[in-house]
């Protein structure tokens, strides 16, 4: 299958040629039977710089290589980029997916926060984490937006670092963001 015509025509009835489908085995005896197409696909949408991408694509690659990273313990080194790529093209719009995929394990979490979703404003998204927070009624939703706020108040801090290096009261909040972090970390990837 070409990939460029495979982008081009896109939707996600399409998506069982790129979806985590797994053999239930873990790490060296894991087997992804769609993992070579997939892996093609993003090296590709890579090449072309993310260029016209559908943000259901994105999102389904995130969603199936964010399963895989679980399983396999390891992640794609580029899935932060999908990530960031889907953030600033879409905004809010795949919150939900980005987030679970984002609280998945460790390798997922890791790799979201280095992902730099510039064009955001994210007062706005936290806001709507906060939202979509009070009608929730799933325990693992709650969480998964509980990690999202962490993520990116961790996002807002290094960019906030970045801006001024030499303010003592940010080292000190970034002091308290870390060790809360490190908490929450603890409790939610407890096996």
């Amino acid at each position: 299958m070409n990939p460029n015509e495979f982008i081009e025509t896109y939707n996600s009835t399409q998506n069982e040629f790129i979806y985590f489908k797994w053999n239930g085995k873990h790490a060296n005896e894991l087997v992804d039977e769609n993992i070579h197409f997939r892996r093609e696909l993003i090296k590709y949408i890579e090449s072309i710089d993310f260029n016209n991408i559908p943000g259901e694509l994105l999102r389904d690659l995130i969603v199936a290589e964010s399963q895989y990273a679980k399983e396999a313990w390891g992640i794609y080194r580029y899935y932060y980029l999908m990530v960031e790529k889907l953030l600033n093209q879409t905004g809010y719009q795949y919150l939900d997916d980005i987030v679970i995929s984002g609280s998945l394990c460790f390798d997922t979490y890791c790799s979201t926060l280095r992902a730099n979703p510039s064009e955001l404003d994210f007062d706005v998204f936290i806001t709507e984490i906060n939202k979509r927070k009070e009608i929730s009624q799933n325990e693992l939703m709650l969480k998964a937006y509980d990690i999202g706020i962490a993520m990116y108040t961790g996002y807002m801090s290094r960019q906030s670092h970045i801006n001024d290096e030499s303010d003592i009261g940010f080292r000190n909040t970034k002091t308290s963001i870390l060790l809360k972090l490190k908490k929450n970390l603890a409790k939610y990837f407890k096996s």
